[in-house]
């Protein structure tokens, strides 16, 4: 799986059931590309206005964590990709590779974990995920909900009224 083409959810509950499935994959140009033929189409999680939301709601209860592994590189390191903020929203821990800003919101709402971008630090990134004890999950998806809130439109448009009066 290249790293800087896939987002993949976490099922299972041990590290021998573990199962990534992607719910979004990038072209080579760092686009959406047509996910006919991948195993997200197959298994019925597809993106798009059509219903995605409500199949990733259905998923969520077997979701160990959400992963975003994304190659250090000067643009990521700067941007911050749109599905790190529907992840938070999930409710879910995160396992983020070091790309500075994604990072920092990952180590500021203490919502999971980050690693390096290599294919052996995302894969004990991973196996910690999994071996992470329930109390410790529950709090990061507690924490993960809590900043979904906190940079949600709503709360900003809130600060910006509260600061212009």
């Amino acid at each position: 799986m290249p790293t800087s083409r896939r987002i993949a959810v976490i099922f299972g509950t041990r590290p021998e059931a573990i199962k990534l499935a992607p719910v979004g994959i990038g072209g080579p140009d760092g686009g959406e590309r047509s996910r006919a033929g991948t195993a997200e189409a197959a298994s019925g999680v597809a993106q798009g206005p059509s219903g995605e939301g409500a199949r990733i709601h259905r998923l969520l209860p077997r979701v160990v964590a959400t992963v975003i592994p994304r190659p250090r590189g000067l643009y990521n390191d700067l941007a911050l990709p749109i599905k790190l903020f529907e992840y938070l929203a999930y409710g879910r821990p995160m396992l983020v590779t070091d790309c500075i800003e994604q990072a920092r919101v990952v180590r500021d709402a203490d919502c999971g974990l980050v690693v390096g971008d290599s294919v052996e630090e995302l894969a004990a990134g991973i196996t910690r995920v999994v071996t992470t004890s329930a109390g410790e999950l529950d709090r990061w998806s507690g924490n993960a909900s809590a900043a979904a809130v906190r940079a949600s439109w709503a709360a900003r448009a809130e600060r910006i009224v509260e600061i212009l009066g």
